[in-house]
C-alpha cells in the first residue's frame, strides 16, 4: 500500500513538471508568433499593426483574440475592417496556425 502511495505521488509530481514545461513552451510560442505575425501584417498592411492578445481576464494559455490596428485607433472587432482588409488578416491568421504549429513541432 505504502508503494502505490508513493508512485501515485510521484505521478502527480511528474505530471506537474510536465504541465509547467508545456506552459512554458505555450507561451515562448506565443511571443515568437506574436512577433511574427504584427511583423507579416504591417508588411502586407502598411501603417497597420496587429497582436494576438489574451482578453480581459485571460491569459495566452486559455484563448488569444487577434487585435488590429490602423494608426493609433485599435479596432475592437475585425468585422470594422474592409472586405480587403479581412482577406489579408484571414490568410496572417492561417500563417499564424501553420507558425505555431512549426514552432510547437520543432521545439
Amino acid at each position: 500500500m505504502v508503494i502505490f502511495v508513493y508512485v501515485c505521488l510521484l505521478i502527480a509530481i511528474i505530471i506537474a513538471e510536465l504541465n509547467e514545461k508545456k506552459n512554458i513552451a505555450v507561451e515562448k510560442a506565443y511571443k515568437q508568433v506574436n512577433k511574427d505575425f504584427s511583423s507579416i501584417f504591417s508588411t502586407l498592411l502598411p501603417g497597420a499593426t496587429a497582436k494576438l492578445a489574451p482578453p480581459e481576464g485571460a491569459t495566452c494559455l486559455e484563448v488569444l483574440e487577434v487585435r488590429v490596428g490602423f494608426g493609433d485607433v485599435w479596432k475592437d472587432t475585425l468585422t470594422e475592417l474592409s472586405g480587403g482588409q479581412r482577406y489579408i488578416d484571414e490568410h496572417i491568421n492561417s500563417i499564424c496556425i501553420y507558425i505555431i504549429y512549426m514552432y510547437m513541432y520543432i521545439h
